[in-house]
């Protein structure tokens, strides 16, 4: 959400300096006039500047020494003022401090703290809902200046007045709170909706034509504008609309906001935000129907989009997604190869098992992980014996920690038990984890090692068993991959591998 563009310091001096400089409106002191004809055949000299000008810039003197005395010499501020003008965006546990603070005033502070809600500008919007939400709980519980506010206030007051109340009382009536939370929505020219978009979700089901009107907002809001690629960067904008995607999933399976979302989700010059969160509500209600949408996206330039591609197909048991996801076994970024390795494997689609050399040999460590661990769950596929020797390979001879933790989990699996080497209580299977003093240990003791990874091998049989000539032959298809840092890792490993 896009910071506040104003400083927090500079919106108590609004309410109190207008208070304060407002007078009298200046006259003219006819009575110093020699008489009425001279007064009428008198003409200005320099007309309206010479008339209006000096008292003008009087009163900006005036105005302007009497908010500098309130800002720096504290005229006129409340013990309110005073601690909301500590507010900062996006400081949560400050802001959560200076709440107690405000707090611990006592109801007694309610009349000032309602003033300083009132005065707050509404594109500081997240300031003026903090100061209305302590407003509307203990210990002043004042929903009654808000519902005023609702009513009577003006369009800033209204909207924010609104939210709360919707948030704070959850059965708020929606013929009182619905037209300000409505109309925020539908100001297209704002670009901090999460607010009433929460409020709206507290307010579910709408009925009627709040159904519409919220619906036809929330399009409105989640719709890319302009044909140039957003930046990736500060972009609040897309921030914004991304939270409005996420409001739409609650309208599915409407066609309207259907085509929408796959509109968002599969376009390419759009920022990830927007089609990262179409791409869950499409998961998360079933939108599975249309292969080549979800193809699209898991094509996508954008490595984040291919991501949360891989890893929301996991709701779908539909085979037909294999074709999508095993290409992404030897994508370009590491995360989308665990996404796919992760969601197959729960779809118990062994996809990638042909390259299973490959992702065992991985520069990411993680990789490597999840690939043990599907190796494991697909121990009656064909060729289990050579990947059950990749799996002894790596508890025998690797040097890193998490290899052996996944190798240790893997050959539990595939054991049925414990491997040698390890005790019962340090392998937590449900959790996916080791006892990280458990596998120091073990490899700590070269010996011992050796001697446990023997044991597995009779364990397993004497046909799992991975010849390096196989190995290499993974590694040398590796030379050709997507990712660069994987064309280094197996560049180096030939090279000690040797001819």
């Amino acid at each position: 959400m896009q910071e506040p563009r104003n400083a927090p310091d500079s919106i108590g001096a609004r309410r109190s300096a207008a208070t304060i400089v407002r007078s009298t409106p200046w006259r003219r002191d006819v009575s110093r006039a020699d008489s009425p004809e001279k007064l009428v055949d008198e003409k200005p000299e320099a007309g309206w500047l010479a008339y209006w000008g000096p008292p003008i810039v009087a009163g900006l003197v005036i105005g302007t020494l009497l908010v500098g005395a309130w800002r720096f010499l504290g005229i006129g501020r409340t013990a309110v003022d005073e601690i909301a003008a500590e507010w900062k965006w996006g400081e949560f546990e400050a802001n959560d401090k200076l709440r107690q603070q405000v707090v611990g005033l006592g109801r007694e502070a309610r009349e000032d703290l309602l003033a300083t809600y009132l005065a707050a500008p509404c594109d500081y919007a997240d300031y003026k809902l903090w100061l209305g939400t302590i407003l509307a709980t203990e210990p002043f519980f004042d929903t009654s200046s808000l519902v005023e506010a609702v009513r009577t206030g003006d369009a800033c007051d209204q909207r924010t007045s609104a939210v709360i109340l919707a948030e704070i009382l959850q059965d708020a009536d929606p013929e009182l709170v619905l037209p300000g939370i409505l109309a925020w929505l539908e100001d297209v020219e704002d670009d901090q909706h999460d607010a009433p978009i929460r409020a709206l979700g507290t307010m579910s089901p709408l009925i009627g034509a709040w159904h519409g009107r919220a619906r036809a907002a929330l399009l409105e809001l989640a719709t890319r504008r302009g044909s140039d690629p957003e930046p990736l960067e500060d972009n609040f904008r897309a921030e914004d609309r991304a939270a409005a995607v996420n409001a739409l999933g609650d309208f599915l399976p409407d066609d309207g906001v259907l085509a929408l979302l796959t509109t968002v989700m599969t376009d390419d010059d759009d920022h990830p935000s927007p089609r990262i969160v179409a791409i869950r509500q499409m998961s998360q209600n079933g939108a599975f129907d249309d292969l080549e949408t979800w193809k699209t996206a898991c094509e996508s330039a954008t490595w984040q989009v291919r991501q949360t591609a891989a890893e929301n197909l996991v709701r779908s048991p539909d085979p037909a997604f294999s074709s999508v996801l095993e290409k992404l076994h030897t994508d370009a970024e590491s995360v989308v190869r665990i996404g796919a390795i992760e969601t197959e494997t729960h779809r118990r689609r062994p996809t990638m098992l042909p390259v299973a050399g490959q992702l065992l040999e991985d520069h990411d460590e993680w990789v490597r992980f999840y690939a043990m661990l599907a190796v494991a769950a697909f121990g009656e596929e064909p060729g289990a014996a050579l990947r059950n020797g990749m799996l002894l390979r790596v508890f025998r001879d690797s040097d890193d920690e998490i290899d052996v933790e996944g190798a240790v989990l893997a050959l539990t699996r595939v054991l049925g038990k414990t491997p040698p080497g390890f005790r019962e209580i340090d392998v937590h299977r449900h959790k996916e984890e080791v006892d990280a003093a458990a596998i120091k240990g073990f490899m700590g003791d070269a010996g011992g090692r050796t001697e446990a990874a023997a044991e597995v091998q009779k364990m397993l049989g004497a046909d799992a068993v991975y010849p390096v000539a196989e190995r290499k032959k993974a590694l040398q298809t590796m030379l050709e991959h997507a990712d660069l840092e994987n064309q280094a890792r197996a560049k180096l490993l030939l090279e000690e591998l040797g001819d």
